[in-house]
């Protein structure tokens, strides 16, 4: 890829990221694919008035969607303790570059 594509890719999801406010935003560009083969943001979430205490079971009721079909929710164990994992797809508008983007991970500890 070169470096214009890139910084253009990079703004474009930059930008995409911006609108959802994560703590920290992260892409794969691993050699051979012109734009990103995956995205990371990770989000600081903190018990409120509304949610007094956050829980798994809070967590994968919350950041599930039947778009395309149920999620497939797992619980694992990590280092850092008990997690939960969501996997789904979403009905997504197309991410910078045009492909389309539908498989969604999503990891709460």
């Amino acid at each position: 890829m070169d470096r214009r594509t890139l910084r253009r890719d990079l703004r474009a999801r930059a930008e995409d990221s911006r609108s959802r406010d994560p703590f920290y935003a992260f892409a794969l560009y691993p050699d051979g694919f012109d734009s990103a083969l995956a995205l990371l943001e990770v989000d600081l979430i903190w018990p409120d008035e509304t949610v007094r205490r956050l829980t798994l079971d809070w967590l994968a009721e919350t950041f599930s969607a039947d778009d395309f079909g149920g999620p497939t929710v797992t619980r694992r164990q990590l280092p850092v303790g008990p997690a939960v994992r969501i996997r789904q797809n979403l009905a997504m508008s197309s991410p910078p570059g045009g492909n389309p983007g539908v498989l969604l991970e999503t990891v709460g500890f």
